[in-house]
């Protein structure tokens, strides 16, 4: 276990790298995260663990994590260190229970992407409601299904670039920096997300930047 350093950490969920859908290397994306004043992120590109197997930065945090497109919809997994088998999301979910990994449904209001919709809130404890590639729209709508609901939810960038870094994250209450305690401190409910919905410009950063 590493020495306690951390009481709050800034943590972006969703981030991709140029391992998978993104244009920036991990590298690249560690280096603009540090300068946005993130404590970590979880690089989670899409179908592939390639963006962070081999990356190990100093001074900063890598979560291990990959999104994942179900039967159906886009899920994010936490905290694996392989691919499931199959994309039946009864299927992932019983998998991810069995390895103790943490299974988010991704943008989940937003009709524009391969989203679980209303199906996430009746199925998961934590959902990704903001996510800086949807709409404000989108956004609004799920934090109210979630508030209405008593789920917690994520602020995630879901960016594929280093422009779309620093605006949404999550303060996380951790022990440590190490990444197996962000996320029990996440699985405990011990986050909070940045309430701040995704604007014009900020989806044009996010995604062609």
């Amino acid at each position: 276990m590493l020495e306690n350093i951390f009481k709050i950490m800034k943590v972006d969920f969703h981030v991709h790298t140029s391992a998978g859908l993104g244009k920036n290397s991990p590298a690249e994306m560690v280096s603009i995260a540090k300068k946005q004043g993130l404590d970590a992120i979880a690089i989670t590109d899409r179908e592939t663990l390639k963006g962070w197997q081999n990356f190990k930065p100093s001074n900063f945090t890598i979560i291990p994590g990959v999104e994942l497109l179900t039967d159906k919809g886009l899920v994010l997994i936490y905290g694996t260190q392989k691919l499931p088998e199959k994309n039946d999301l009864d299927y992932v979910i019983n998998w991810s229970r069995e390895w103790d990994y943490l299974l988010v449904p991704a943008h989940f209001m937003d009709k524009k992407k391969e989203s679980l919709g209303e199906f996430a809130i009746k199925t998961f404890n934590i959902v990704e409601a903001i996510n800086g590639t949807s709409s404000a729209k989108a956004c609004k709508e799920a934090v109210t299904k979630c508030t209405s609901s008593n789920i917690k939810f994520m602020s995630n960038s879901g960016a594929i670039n280093v422009n779309g870094l620093g605006q949404f994250y999550n303060t996380v209450d951790v022990d440590s920096n190490d990444w197996q305690d962000i996320l029990k401190s996440v699985k405990k409910g011990r986050f909070e997300p940045r309430l701040k919905f995704p604007g014009f410009f900020d989806n044009i950063k996010s995604r062609f930047f």
